[in-house]
């Protein structure tokens, strides 16, 4: 008689799908999603107790069943609604200990040989040097730790035998730091495909840990950094040579490219020794225009142009592929951006084809603020410099305070009812565990989280547009009619909206995977702000 073992590897899979439908979920490239989350109802539960029948069946479903795993957290929403940061000192001892009895056992079939993406405090790999062998598969890595969490490790008298790197790992996040006083990790920095960096430079010492890093990304035989997302304390960091020294070693190969700040930039001051840096503007340019050659997508925070000031060299750049260039606006204090200028100039210096604004909403500037922003913008590059390669622009509300509070308001409600059940206690877990950065609910104001897309198309003076765009460019800003009378031969933009856009574009995937990932190192790699001492009376 035949059994369900008799069949081939791939007929098995196809029943358990057909069986075990999976979830329709969207979410971008390594972002933790729990397993069970992934299965509709109770679907999971049903698999694991499958796989733990015999060997063949685990070696066949665990890769779908145990592929992610986080040793700090349980779900996004902790980041999300900033769940208090887990102290416990004698969980992390469990944690090594489970992993050296894992280890010890020498078999094929427990849960760490399919984990593929894990999420790890320094404990777990600073005094661990059999850390890839419990995880053989591993190609995705983030690394959850501030310099305090380093200290208590580094009083534990430790030495490495062997530095053995992660060959098979494509993506690590963590913090400068970490990966400096980790070996493995400093000699796995140059194989990953993408690396989410986060620079705190209260933290660092010049000429140490970045330039460990440079040097283990130049050292690699093969350039494979396709993806460098920086994220930095404070805007000045990036006028350290350093810093540019790093974006520079990850050029050669490198498509995407994010510099962004931290939150709460202005509460981390860097170290003296730092000084004061050198690097201008028009040195952030150059590299963008004449090192990073393969560059497609590019995303900045708006401080970059209140604190560079940006030339337009003669040569202007030609590319000869579209770069996305996408423009995150943190809550302003009034609409007047000081730095408009020097964004107008960057757009035009670096050959963007495409403008994406991400906004914060407030109540000071609502969606139809962005768009005359928008259309300020386009003018601006199309009189001044003459630019027209603008091709579409899209706008989006990504964070606002009122959208975060009503979130955060219904999850307390269902809490603090008094009336609840086992199950309906799992129905809580099963939402808390769905919610994500990039996640609209249905409470939600009509702009938030929904990307509007439109074509540019640039219209020459005499026709009907153009005077409509005229009478629109003057309510929004009169100083640009001394412009537009200037340059009578430049056509105005007119923008023209888009349909039928994807709920989840690779645009947008991208842009998501990058904004999760800067808030968990956010939440987990950054010292906590010192308490003041009227607290301790």
């Amino acid at each position: 008689m035949t059994s369900l073992l008799d069949l081939s590897e791939d007929v098995i899979i196809e029943i358990v799908q057909w069986l075990c439908p999976k979830a329709k979920e969207y979410t971008p490239d390594y972002c933790f999603s729990q397993n069970s989350i992934a299965f509709e109802n109770k679907a999971f539960g049903d698999l694991v107790l499958l796989s733990s029948t015999c060997q063949v069946l685990r070696r066949i479903l665990g890769g779908k069943l145990f592929s992610n795993v986080s040793l700090v957290r349980f779900n996004e929403a902790q980041v999300i609604l900033r769940a208090p940061k887990s102290e416990s000192v004698d969980k992390e001892v469990a944690i090594c200990r489970i992993l050296h009895d894992l280890l010890a056992l020498k078999r094929g079939f427990t849960f760490n040989n399919f984990v593929q993406y894990l999420e790890a405090p320094v404990s777990v790999i600073y005094n661990n040097p059999l850390f890839q062998g419990q995880f053989p598969r591993l190609n995705a890595l983030k690394v959850y730790s501030n310099g305090d969490d380093l200290k208590k490790q580094k009083q534990q008298q430790f030495t490495y035998e062997a530095i053995t790197p992660l060959v098979n790992l494509e993506y690590m996040s963590s913090n400068a730091l970490i990966i400096f006083n980790v070996p493995c990790l400093l000699a796995s920095v140059g194989l990953v495909n993408r690396l989410d960096l986060l620079i705190d430079l209260s933290e660092l010492t010049p000429n140490t840990e970045i330039a460990a890093i440079t040097q283990a990304i130049e050292e690699h035989e093969k350039d494979r950094l396709v993806e460098l997302n920086l994220f930095v304390t404070s805007i000045e960091a990036l006028k350290q040579q350093e810093i540019l020294s790093l974006i520079i070693a990850a050029s050669p190969l490198l498509e995407k490219l994010t510099i962004r700040t931290v939150r709460k930039s202005h509460l981390f001051v860097p170290k003296s020794e730092w000084g004061v840096g050198s690097v201008t503007g028009n040195d952030i340019l150059g590299l963008i225009t004449q090192t990073c050659k393969k560059l497609k997508l590019l995303a900045v925070s708006d401080e970059l142009f209140t604190c560079f000031q940006f030339v337009l060299p003669g040569v202007r750049c030609r590319r000869t592929a579209p770069l996305h260039l996408t423009y995150v606006r943190r809550p302003p204090t009034s609409f007047a951006f000081q730095g408009q200028d020097n964004l107008v100039a960057f757009t035009v210096g670096v050959g963007a084809t495409s403008f994406h604004l991400l906004y914060f909403e407030t109540e000071l500037l609502r969606h139809h603020n962005q768009m005359d922003f928008l259309l300020v913008l386009l003018s601006m590059v199309s009189l001044e410099y003459c630019y027209q390669d603008l091709k579409k622009v899209s706008v989006e509300n990504c964070w606002s305070y009122e959208n975060d509070s009503m979130m955060r308001a219904k999850f307390e409600n269902q809490v603090d009812n008094s009336n609840l059940t086992d199950e309906r206690i799992k129905g809580i877990h099963r939402q808390l565990a769905m919610i994500h950065p990039w996640t609209r609910l249905a409470l939600n104001t009509p702009y938030h989280k929904q990307k509007e897309e439109y074509s540019v198309v640039y219209c020459a003076k005499g026709l009907d547009q153009y005077t409509e765009i005229l009478n629109q460019l003057w309510r929004l800003m009169p100083g640009l009619m001394a412009m537009i009378l200037a340059s009578s031969n430049s056509p105005l933009p007119l923008v023209r909206p888009l349909l039928g856009t994807p709920e989840m574009d690779k645009w947008r995937r991208d842009f998501w995977g990058v904004e999760t990932s800067l808030l968990e190192l956010e939440h987990y790699c950054l010292r906590d702000r010192q308490r003041s001492s009227l607290w301790d009376s």
